[in-house]
């Protein structure tokens, strides 16, 4: 999966999934192909371990409907097509609301702290497939050093 021929050779297949991802499938047949996937591959590792990050299946239905299919379908399609360049620069955070099925991503950063390309190419990514994505920059208040007494 590290090299462009990955997806090259298997463009045909993986594009006609993602098509099933995003609007073929019902939802119910989306969720029942993550968690499919989940039990058969989220204990190997790959370019992370999915059970250490997911840890009850139940996310997997909670994800589908705050992301959304078809932000979903577009983050695996970076991924399948370039996991060398792509692994790097995703937001920091996923943050969600069940109850109004709302997701945002987001990319914490210091005072000092600047975007990097893989981070700026991400977000941009994400804000083209629909997905709402915010840059929250963290101000430190006080001092490090301890305060005598």
């Amino acid at each position: 999966m590290v090299t462009k021929y990955f997806y090259l050779r298997r463009k045909d297949e993986i594009d006609k999934r993602l098509a099933e991802i995003e609007l073929g499938w019902s939802r119910d047949e989306v969720i029942n192909w993550l968690n499919n996937n989940y039990d058969l591959h989220s204990h190997k590792l790959g370019f992370c371990e999915v059970g250490a990050i997911i840890t009850e299946k139940k996310l997997l239905e909670i994800l589908v409907d705050c992301i959304g299919r078809k932000v979903l379908a577009g983050i695996f399609k970076r991924f399948v097509t370039n996991i060398k360049d792509y692994r790097k620069g995703m937001p920091d955070l996923l943050v969600w609301n069940e109850e109004t099925k709302k997701s945002k991503f987001v990319e914490v950063k210091g005072e000092n702290d600047k975007l990097s390309i893989a981070q700026s190419l991400w977000i941009k990514h994400l804000k083209t497939i629909g997905a709402d994505v915010e840059v929250c920059l963290v101000h430190s208040i006080g001092s490090k050093r301890k305060k005598k007494f």
